[in-house]
């Protein structure tokens, strides 16, 4: 009764293309306790673009959604009967946050009083997170987990078209959690 409901679509004039590689890989050929190792791997290559509807600030059609030109992920693990390892590193190219908006009055000097809505193409940086998961199994009941999010504390910085020309800084701490995990 009443609701507003609001939805992302491309529209007539955005198209999302690109290409995936994805490999994943278990070491069990290696020697040792190498062979419990394993590795996966995805990069996505995707240029958005968002035609007619914003440009920026030099001209150019702008990517939409917020989305990635070049995006990847890369985890390594081990894993045996007892422990279980596994770090993740997931990289995100600059992504388009809209127009810094401006209002400018008469702008080309005309007797009317139109106001101009424009501004300068806003991004977001280049980010690169890492976690960490681990469990140790001490027996069929009882684990011991251990995980950590953000491990280098990469933050989010926000610029205004150019990369240099920095708006805002988003800090995320790292947050490690410890936990027993129990069946009864």
């Amino acid at each position: 009764n009443g609701a507003t409901i609001q939805e992302l679509v491309n529209g007539k004039n955005a198209t999302v293309e690109g290409v995936e590689f994805s490999y994943q890989q278990s070491f069990d050929f290696l020697p040792g306790l190498l062979s419990n190792t394993g590795m996966t791997f995805n990069y996505t290559y995707s240029p958005s673009v968002k035609e007619g509807w914003e440009f920026a600030a030099d001209g150019n059609d702008v990517p939409f959604n917020a989305t990635a030109k070049n995006q990847s992920n890369l985890v390594l693990w081990y894993n045996d009967d007892r422990f279980e390892f596994r770090v993740a590193a997931n990289y995100l190219d600059d992504r388009y946050d809209g127009q810094l908006a401006s209002w400018t009055t008469d702008p080309l000097g005309t007797d009317n009083d139109e106001k101009i809505l424009g501004g300068l193409d806003r991004w977001e940086d280049a980010s690169l997170y890492v976690d960490l998961t681990s469990t140790y199994h001490i027996n069929e009941s009882v684990d011991i987990n251990l995980n950590v999010q953000n491990l280098t504390e990469e933050g989010s910085y926000k610029y205004i078209h150019w990369s240099n020309f920095r708006s805002e800084y988003h800090a995320y701490e790292r947050r490690i959690t410890l936990g027993v995990n129990a069946k009864f």
